[in-house]
């Protein structure tokens, strides 16, 4: 809450109580916030849902493709490759020339939605509540509402459930 309030622009957005000074604080749990979190980096990024209509598309061409034949799945190192089918099936149905076209890009959303597939799965890494992808913590099994995956690997979750993108 200190970071977001320090990024607000507008006193109706901030979430703790200025200007009075800091005098304390309480930290429950301190070895889970220093110790089992502390392997977690703390990200503030700003919202931008300019391509939120392309993860839904994503997700149903991901469906469509099949492991093996149209992607590999290395999950060591959780990564998707398309093959060169893969490739070409995905552009017929996204009907462009070019998945990596700087202009209208596809890659990256047909590679998180095969990630969402492939990798994360509900009532595992994560539970929908109230039309949410709500993040469950892996070494604490606790639902994590306010934490959210970065790299369009949330949105692409949401996206595979049919939620709205966020």
């Amino acid at each position: 809450d200190y970071l977001r309030d320090n990024l607000s622009r507008k006193k109706e957005q901030l979430v703790m109580r200025w200007p009075r000074p800091f005098h304390f604080s309480i930290v429950d749990e301190v070895d889970s916030v220093l110790i089992d979190e502390g392997r977690n980096p703390l990200l503030i990024s700003g919202e931008d849902n300019r391509e939120a209509a392309r993860y839904p598309v994503a997700a149903k061409v991901a469906d469509l493709l099949i492991e093996g034949a149209h992607y590999t799945v290395e999950l060591k190192g959780n990564n998707i490759d398309l093959t060169e089918d893969g490739v070409t099936y995905a552009e017929m149905i996204l009907g462009t020339n070019d998945l990596w076209d700087e202009n209208d890009p596809w890659a990256r959303f047909v590679t998180n939605a095969l990630k969402a597939k492939e990798f994360y799965r509900r009532d595992v890494q994560y539970i929908v509540r109230n039309g949410k992808a709500l993040i469950i913590n892996e070494l604490t099994g606790r639902v994590e509402p306010k934490r959210r995956w970065s790299d369009g690997i949330h949105q692409a979750v949401e996206a595979k459930e049919g939620l709205k993108i966020q």
